[in-house]
């Protein structure tokens, strides 16, 4: 669905370009990443993830760069919060 939607956003115009999605999985989550370009020509990267363990708890995070950052930036910076979430089960 993630694939459909974004070409969806790039129909309506909520993005120039789709750059396509990125399998992530680690220990803990399994999930993806997007890839775009915004409308302001700038990188916007989002990812959501599930926990392996404690399944239905997912983690979606959007990143919308700043204009001078590039595309290696922009997918660093979300891979490395990604990777960075825990959770804690009390």
């Amino acid at each position: 669905q993630a694939d459909e939607k974004m070409e969806w956003g790039v129909r309506e115009g909520y993005i120039s370009k789709y750059l396509g999605m990125v399998p992530i999985d680690d220990a803990q989550f399994s999930g993806f990443y997007t890839r775009a370009i915004g409308v302001n020509g700038a990188y916007e990267v989002s990812g959501g993830l599930e926990h392996k363990e404690l399944k239905n708890t997912i983690i979606q995070l959007t990143l919308i760069c700043p204009e001078d950052w590039d595309e290696i930036k922009a997918i660093d910076t979300l891979t490395t919060l990604l990777k960075s979430v825990a959770l804690t089960k009390k």
